[in-house]
């Protein structure tokens, strides 16, 4: 029970984190900043190239929502839309977001509670 209080608090308190902010990012804003930022700075010009032709179709279709309000349904529904159209590219879209949500994790703009 100890344990859960503890989890149940950092997930309390990385939510309010984000919300006290006032500018809660969407999965959009977070892929330009780590696209930017990382990617374009720290990867090699193939790299690059790789993740803007992954996203160049499927980044208009992200959820527009801000992050901490993405259920995992909508989750779903946007990979199997990409899946339906593109089945190969599902899985490189996962990756790279998982990349880019862990970045942004890494330096405190969203709260991943599995970290």
């Amino acid at each position: 029970m100890r344990e859960a209080r503890i989890k149940a608090d950092k997930l309390k308190s990385g939510v309010a984190r984000i919300s006290a902010s006032g500018d809660e990012p969407t999965p959009a804003a977070l892929f330009d900043e780590w696209f930017e930022k990382y990617v374009m700075r720290e990867c090699r010009e193939g790299t690059q190239k790789y993740y803007r032709y992954t996203f160049s179709s499927v980044k208009n279709r992200l959820p527009d929502r801000p992050i901490n309000q993405i259920t995992m349904d909508m989750w779903l529904s946007y990979f199997d839309t990409i899946s339906e159209r593109a089945p190969g590219v599902t899985r490189a879209v996962i990756t790279a977001l998982k990349a880019c949500f862990n970045w942004q994790a890494r330096r405190g703009t969203i709260y991943m509670p599995n970290r």
